[in-house]
């Protein structure tokens, strides 16, 4: 997988990246991101992008998406405990 989720500090969770996206690979870090919902604990979820190399503003675009999802979801049925998000983009 792509991503690596750090839940040691919890429910501060610290999501890292590495290059090697694929369509599976995306499909895991978001079925692994909607696990953490089954707890119905409220976390936050701090997003390094370091590692997403030239992919970079595809896939935070896709976060972004996905989290804009998120947020209509919570709406409807009160089930995503996400409470926030932090996107660290290096400014190069």
């Amino acid at each position: 997988m792509f991503a690596f989720f750090d839940n040691s500090q919890f429910p501060k969770i610290y999501i890292t990246f590495n290059s090697n996206i694929t369509n599976e690979s995306w499909k895991q870090f978001t079925d692994k991101w909607l696990s953490y919902d089954k707890n119905k604990i409220p976390y936050t979820f701090i997003i390094n992008t370091d590692g997403l190399g030239i992919s970079l503003i595809k896939y935070t675009q896709k976060i972004a998406m996905f989290i804009k999802g998120l947020k209509k979801k919570k709406l409807k049925n009160n089930d995503v405990f996400l409470s926030k998000s932090i996107i660290i983009c290096k400014n190069t």
